[in-house]
């Protein structure tokens, strides 16, 4: 999956609510006047910029917690380590 490098921010450009990033595509997301007036417009753009941030790192966390939990040999360790994958997957859009 190909997307325009992180970190991204949020900043209200010319009245529009924008989220943007660094790189070629500059601008991702423009919101119109009337949406960055929603009581949640801040708050969504927001959670979209952390998520998109932190993506790289919490599936490497995910990675290594699937290595510890292999190593582990327990019953419910391979389940966890199963819903790891499993949120991976859906993750990185690979989820069947």
């Amino acid at each position: 999956m190909t997307h325009t490098p992180v970190p991204w921010s949020c900043r209200e450009i010319d009245q529009r609510l924008s989220i943007i990033g660094s790189g070629i595509a500059g601008t991702l997301m423009q919101f119109s006047r009337a949406n960055t007036k929603h009581p949640r417009a801040w708050e969504d753009a927001r959670f979209i910029v952390v998520a998109c941030n932190a993506h790289e790192e919490l599936l490497a966390a995910l990675e290594d917690a699937i290595d510890q939990l292999e190593a582990c040999g327990q019953g419910s360790c391979a389940q966890t380590a199963e819903a790891c994958r499993d949120v991976i997957a859906k993750a990185t859009g690979e989820e069947t």
